[in-house]
């Protein structure tokens, strides 16, 4: 948010910006719509960015396979099926003509964009076996 030029005055104008992040069950121009109408008339709303989010059915014999080499038990509610990030996916899988992709790599999410961020050796290593296992089956 930015605005104003000393916080002991009315400032001329206001601006700040809003990330969302949505899922395949989210339509971004509703969205636009419901803010608009929530921030009214006097507030001009532009659209930077607006990708759509990566997905794969979870049946598509890529995702089914890259779940079993992670050891993916696909009846487990408390595993994420879509998470809040912005990739290269969202644009990569358009010129991929939809091809089946998942976001797969190492590294704890919530270090992501840190200062201090970091991934461990051996979280690198385990997921170069993973994408050779991934590589090698697929190919086949």
């Amino acid at each position: 948010m930015n605005g104003g030029m000393n916080i002991n005055s009315v400032p001329d104008h206001a601006e700040f910006s809003i990330d969302i992040r949505t899922t395949t069950m989210v339509d971004h121009e509703k969205i636009l719509v419901k803010l608009s109408k929530e921030l009214g008339d006097e507030v001009v709303l532009e659209t930077l960015v607006d990708l759509k989010p990566v997905y794969t059915e979870n049946n598509d014999p890529f995702a089914q396979m890259v779940y079993d080499i992670c050891g993916i038990d696909r009846s487990d509610i408390e595993y994420p099926k879509s998470l809040p990030y912005l990739t290269d996916g969202s644009v990569l899988q358009k010129l991929y003509n939809g091809a089946p992709t998942i976001i797969l790599g190492p590294g704890q999410p919530e270090m992501a964009h840190q200062t201090d961020e970091f991934c461990y050796i051996q979280k690198l290593e385990e997921s170069v076996n993973i994408y050779k296992e991934i590589i090698l089956k697929w190919r086949k």
